[in-house]
């Protein structure tokens, strides 16, 4: 057999596998720029004749996936960020005490936090004094600040608390440590509670301070 012959049934196999496999593509929407089972739009060509290379029916399906998931993540943000806002405004209208809560260990803060939050405060928390300086210089609506005083970093809790009393007068401070500490180190009329303190007793503190 010659290789002339033997290229025909050979071209007759490659364009039968082409065909099955543009039907496939048609069938799944491989190669559209809409959502599969929808037609696929015509190619755009320019002035000469030839497709546009730019245009979006050559993108396929993944990035159309791609920008709608990436639209629905943003505008899932967007509500989150509106929600917490509406929170917020909720509880300053509604005049509930805010508590700033000031404590390295994430477990300890969380724990505290929540049961402040259940005592029936707003509660912002911080990880360190430098932190807590940022919320105290946005927030005009702190009643108290309940720090731990040692804490990593260039300010430790009884810096912090110094500085409240110069800066915030009427912000009550509450501080407290695991380790040995005078409580006579910290500013006139703040309170100190020693770990481990009990969370009602911390509870009922924070309430007779924002006069509850």
């Amino acid at each position: 057999m010659s290789s002339f012959a033997a290229a025909v049934p050979f071209a007759g196999t490659a364009a039968t596998v082409l065909r099955t496999v543009r039907a496939m593509q048609s069938k799944l929407g491989v190669g559209q720029s809409g959502p599969p089972g929808e037609p696929r739009r015509p190619e755009r060509r320019g002035q000469d004749g030839p497709p546009d290379q730019s245009s979006s029916s050559k993108r396929g399906t993944g990035c159309w996936w791609i920008r709608t998931n990436i639209a629905e993540l943003a505008t899932s943000k967007r509500n989150n960020i509106a929600q917490r806002t509406l929170v917020q405004v909720s509880d300053a209208q509604t005049n509930v005490p805010v508590v700033l809560v000031v404590e390295d260990e994430f477990l300890i803060r969380f724990d505290t936090a929540e049961s402040i939050r259940e005592a029936g405060f707003e509660v912002l928390e911080a990880a360190s004094a430098n932190e807590a300086f940022i919320v105290l210089e946005s927030r005009h609506d702190i009643r108290v600040v309940f720090t731990e005083i040692v804490m990593p970093g260039s300010l430790d809790g009884l810096r912090l608390a110094r500085a409240v009393r110069e800066r915030w007068p009427q912000v009550s401070i509450v501080a407290t440590s695991a380790d040995l500490f005078k409580p006579n180190y910290l500013p006139a009329g703040s309170i100190f509670l020693p770990k481990p303190y009990n969370l009602a007793m911390l509870g009922g503190t924070l309430r007779e301070l924002a006069g509850l």
